[in-house]
């Protein structure tokens, strides 16, 4: 038998265990995704949403696409307590680098 030959005969048992190990961990994306961020992009590669979690704070951005300042959109958090706040969560309207309007909830507050 030759090289090639033997290739061929190689080829689809090691392409069928590929495709085996594609479609398990094709599996396990359908279930879960663990990351510390997460930023889906808009057709110019700008950051239009954006979950993270730093300091013990979720924090889940919807920024506006353009030239607005960076951050400017909607922002949903939540806090866990930390050496100055109680714990809480709320909703803030950002423009031009700046809250504008928000509704928040700090425990026992």
């Amino acid at each position: 038998m030759d090289e090639q030959e033997a290739g061929r005969q190689s080829g689809p048992a090691e392409l069928a265990a590929r495709v085996a190990l594609l479609e398990e961990a094709l599996g396990r994306l359908h279930r879960e995704i663990r990351t510390k961020r997460l930023a889906v992009l808009d057709e110019a590669g700008g950051e239009r949403i954006v979950a993270e979690v730093t300091d013990g704070v979720a924090v889940l951005h919807l920024r506006l696409p353009g030239e607005s300042a960076v951050g400017d959109g909607l922002v949903l958090f939540a806090a866990r307590a930390g050496e100055d706040l109680p714990p809480g969560s709320g909703l803030q309207l950002w423009g031009e680098g700046e809250v504008r309007r928000h509704l928040e909830w700090w425990e026992g507050g």
